[in-house]
Parts: structure tokens; C-alpha cells; sequence
């Protein structure tokens, strides 16, 4: 039984043979496999089958070619309505990202990965502010080794360029320079076909992420409810699900819309905090939407509080903020 369609391209000849490019993934292995239809008779061969996804597309890519030779072309909508979806002043980009996906040097690209993180720690800021994966693919691909190349890279505008251009030039010029600048011998190198390909690729890939993710929280879900019918305490059950706890008060609170009546067991843990009913009144006073100011009103500057200690402070006041957000709600 097939799991899950990847790939299907029609072709055709002028005399009217056709033809069919099909990859599908099926009891753990990928397979590629070309369907050809003479007089309403279908042959099939199998061109690829195994656990590699990669080679399934390379086999793709290979039928492709073989099949162009022997005069077949696409007749799919499939293809045209891929491309559709792009707007023509977006198909270099997208072809500059397909093309550097599968040619860039991965240990610039790790360098590259490093380095962003630095600058986006250093900057406060999210990695992604400075440059997304597929920015630092191209980087990593076409290898810049001076400013005016830099700035023909699609995504790095001059403010950019000016921020972080010595930093990227400096792990880019490590690598030969494989690719000549302009850029723009890139819409003839990709053709449409490969460009598609990759479209969808991507597209699968996207979803299984999320599918992974999904599950990843759907476990994380059933591990916290479980440990709460068990009356885990807090701060075990934090550590138990790699949270900090205001991760696990957000979690909570998000149960709590979905229907779960978590009131009883944020009161038990409540009634274990000595001054509960002082920082009550407080968070009642102050509101519970942020906790410095609720901090401030219990405790002052807390300088006379060691740093262990200002820390379980702040726990406790998140532990009674989302017991009142959740008798608010109720």
C-alpha cells in the first residue's frame, strides 16, 4: 500500500506514446518508477527503490533527461500549476534556493550557522532577523569574496550588507569561488522541470516537519496530563519535560482552554507557597499580565535576595499569576 504520493508528471511523444514519472514512499522506502503507455498498454519499471530519499529524486532527475531525449515532454498540469503558483519576479530567487539546496558547501554552511547565532545572541535578536537557512545556503554555494558581490545576493540589502558583511565575507572567502557573479546564469541552469521537482520536495518535507512536530506535542501533551493526574509537583515536572517554569505555566494555561479542569491541582500547588495568599492579593492589586511590577510590590529592588532565591520568587508569583487567570477564566 502506498503512504504517500510524492511525485506524478505526464509525458507524451508526438506519435502518442505516453508516459508516466511517479515517486511514492511505501512501507519505509522510497521508489521511482516510469509507466510507459503504448496502445492503451502499461509497462512498468522500477528505477529506484530504497530508504534514500535523495536518490528517489536523482532518479527523477536522471528519467527525465532519459526521456527528453527519446522525445517525451510534460503534458501535467501539475508542473504548470507549480510554477504558476510563483510570480515570474520571484523564480530566480526560488530557482537560486533550489539550485544552492543542492549544491552548497555544507561546512561553509555550518560556519555560517555558527556565526549567525553569535551575531543574533550578541544583537538580541531572533537567528532568523539576521538570515534565514536558505540565505545562508546560497552563501554557502555561491561564496562571495567581495562587498558588490554580496549585495547581488538576494536578501542582503545595503543596511545588511554594512552590518554583517564582514563577518560573512570572512567565513566565504575561506571557500573557492565555484560559481561566477552576476547571478543570472541561474534561470537557464535550473530548468523548470527541476525547479518543480524541488517545489515539491520541499512541500513534502514542510509536512512531515509539521506532522513530526505535531506529534512531538501531542507525547508532550499526554506526558504533562498524565503527570498531573499523578500529582507530579511543579518544579519536577518542568524538569521531567526539559520546560523552565514559564514554559509550563503556558502550557497549563493553553490546557485549560482546551477544556482540562486544571484548577485543583494549581490550587494544591499553591497551598504549598507560604505567602500564597499575599502574593494573591497583590497579583489581585497589580494584575497578573506582568511580574515585575508584582516582584517590586512583594520584595523592592530584591537585592537582598540571592539569586537562587529571586528565582523561586518569580516562580511562585507565575505559579499564583496563572491560578488567577485560571479561577478568571472559570
Amino acid at each position: 500500500m502506498i503512504n504517500h504520493l510524492y511525485y506524478l508528471l505526464s509525458l507524451s511523444q508526438p506519435q502518442g506514446d505516453k508516459g508516466k514519472i511517479i515517486v511514492f514512499h511505501r512501507d519505509g522506502n522510497y521508489e521511482t518508477q516510469w509507466t510507459s503507455i503504448a496502445e492503451e498498454v502499461e509497462e512498468t519499471l522500477i528505477y529506484y527503490t530504497g530508504p534514500e530519499k535523495e536518490k528517489a529524486w536523482q532518479a527523477v532527475e536522471a528519467l527525465q533527461v532519459e526521456k527528453a531525449k527519446e522525445g517525451f515532454t510534460p503534458d501535467s498540469t501539475l508542473l504548470n500549476l507549480t510554477l504558476s503558483a510563483i510570480p515570474t519576479s520571484y523564480q530566480f530567487i526560488r530557482k537560486l534556493e533550489c539550485f544552492s539546496h543542492r549544491n552548497m558547501n555544507d561546512e561553509i554552511f555550518q560556519e555560517l550557522r555558527k556565526w549567525r547565532r553569535h551575531a543574533a545572541s550578541k544583537a538580541q535578536i531572533p537567528p532568523y532577523f539576521i538570515a534565514t537557512d536558505k540565505l545562508l545556503s546560497i552563501l554557502s554555494t555561491v561564496t562571495p569574496h567581495h562587498q558588490d558581490e554580496l549585495v547581488q545576493i538576494p536578501g542582503i540589502g545595503s543596511n545588511k550588507a554594512q552590518l554583517y558583511g564582514p563577518g560573512i565575507l570572512e567565513i566565504t572567502q575561506k571557500a573557492p569561488q565555484l560559481y561566477p557573479f552576476p547571478l543570472d546564469w541561474v534561470n537557464d541552469k535550473v530548468l523548470p522541470e527541476e525547479l518543480a521537482v524541488w517545489l515539491l520536495e520541499e512541500k513534502v518535507a514542510k509536512e512531515e516537519k509539521r506532522q513530526h512536530r505535531q506529534e512531538q506535542e501531542r507525547m508532550e501533551k499526554t506526558a504533562l496530563l498524565e503527570a498531573i493526574h499523578q500529582h507530579v509537583s511543579i518544579e519536577p515536572l518542568a524538569q521531567k519535560l526539559s520546560l523552565n517554569i514559564a514554559q509550563l505555566m503556558k502550557k497549563i494555561l493553553d490546557l485549560s482552554k482546551e477544556g482540562y479542569d486544571l484548577l485543583p491541582y494549581l490550587e494544591s500547588e499553591v497551598s504549598k507557597i507560604q505567602e500564597s495568599s499575599r502574593i494573591e492579593s497583590v497579583v489581585s492589586m497589580v494584575g497578573s499580565s506582568r511580574l515585575k511590577p508584582i516582584f517590586e510590590q512583594l520584595y523592592g529592588d530584591g537585592k537582598g535576595l540571592a539569586s537562587k532565591e529571586r528565582g523561586e520568587k518569580y516562580n511562585q508569583i507565575r505559579l499564583i499569576c496563572a491560578l488567577v487567570q485560571l479561577k478568571s477564566a472559570s
